[in-house]
């Protein structure tokens, strides 16, 4: 998923994030506006979209319209447009010219490309136009599903006005209705924007004089580990876990960037890393046997071989750099909001 910005005459400034699913965009300002949107997601993520669009002034108004898609994708939506139930000439070329609109990436600032047809409207002439391609389900790793859709709604806020109409229909995937169904499963449906309707295995939004400001999202999600499961999944990594907590000094990274079990199991729940930090913390003073009380620090540590409990445990055993790296984790816990 890319974090992009939006800028030409009149829509500076509006950020939206792009992938595969997006509504379509004025590639040049104009007095469009869009009557009605609806947008139709199969199982097998398969999207139509019939649009209505009118022209508002009273002359005729010739602009091109797009679909923006990243560099190298656009061969893997198979992407059809219709005008007026006639099939056109779709391009696919680099955003920009003149007096059109251009998305770029904001971190590298490279311009993306964009599917791009000609539209002429003849003054106050509405017109219908229909576009199709193939979705896909994945993952954002920034954030924690295993799977997701995204249709990028927020764009549609650059024609003129608000969408008079917009009604949204996403079929879910079977697979994701089979793991829903499983037994003991810890996975659930995280669906955005607020206000639709769930009925027959099909999510629905329906809107009236809407400026979009949120996309349509729809996650499956791992519920969030209780502390106990946390705890005990953290006794897993500090169970074989080389010690550096009194030989060199920790950086956030050791903090931020820690994997229980290897690589496949990442610190995505705010319970997990707020349990890391702390039994990372707590582990130079476990090197030394000091007896817990709390009962994840317990779960955590009484469990690991090289543990060994010490009534007599001093806090003067611990040297300058164990000191130094508590203080540092400590600071680091209380930045976050979890002391």
């Amino acid at each position: 998923m890319l974090s992009l910005v939006v800028s030409s005459a009149g829509a500076d400034g509006v950020a939206v994030e792009l992938i595969a699913g997006n509504t379509v965009v004025p590639v040049q300002n104009d007095n469009i506006r869009m009557v009605s949107e609806e947008v139709r997601i199969s199982d097998d993520t398969k999207v139509v979209a019939d649009f209505t669009f009118e022209n508002l002034s009273e002359n005729q108004v010739a602009i091109k319209m797009g679909f923006p898609v990243t560099p190298g994708t656009g061969t893997n939506l198979k992407f059809k447009a219709w005008v007026q139930g006639r099939p056109v000439k779709v391009d696919q070329r680099q955003m920009g010219g003149k007096g059109e609109l251009v998305l770029k990436d904001e971190i590298s600032g490279f311009t993306l490309d964009m599917f791009v047809w000609d539209i002429s409207f003849q003054k106050k002439e509405r017109i219908q136009v229909r576009v199709e391609y193939d979705g896909e389900w994945g993952s954002d790793p920034r954030t924690y599903p295993e799977q997701n859709f995204v249709y990028i709604t927020k764009t549609g806020a650059l024609w003129h006005g608000n969408i008079g109409k917009a009604d949204f229909y996403m079929k879910l995937p079977i697979i994701v209705i089979r793991e829903l169904a499983e037994k003991n499963t810890k996975l659930k449906l995280n669906i955005k924007p607020s206000g639709y309707i769930f009925k027959n295995n099909q999510i629905e939004w329906h809107f009236l004089n809407w400026k979009p400001s949120e996309d349509i999202e729809v996650s499956l999600l791992e519920e969030a580990p209780t502390g106990n499961e946390a705890a005990q999944s953290l006794a897993q990594y500090f169970k074989d876990k080389t010690y550096e907590g009194n030989k060199r000094h920790y950086t956030t990274n050791d903090i931020e960037y820690k994997f229980i079990w290897g690589d496949r199991i990442s610190l995505n729940s705010e319970i997990e890393r707020r349990l890391f930090a702390k039994a990372f913390r707590n582990e130079i003073y476990a090197r030394h046997g000091r007896i817990f009380t709390t009962p994840e620090m317990k779960l955590v540590f009484e469990r690991l071989p090289w543990y060994k409990p010490r009534a007599d445990f001093k806090e003067a055993e611990l040297n300058a750099i164990e000191k130094k790296n508590v203080e540092f984790i400590l600071e680091y816990e209380k930045k976050m909001g979890w002391k």
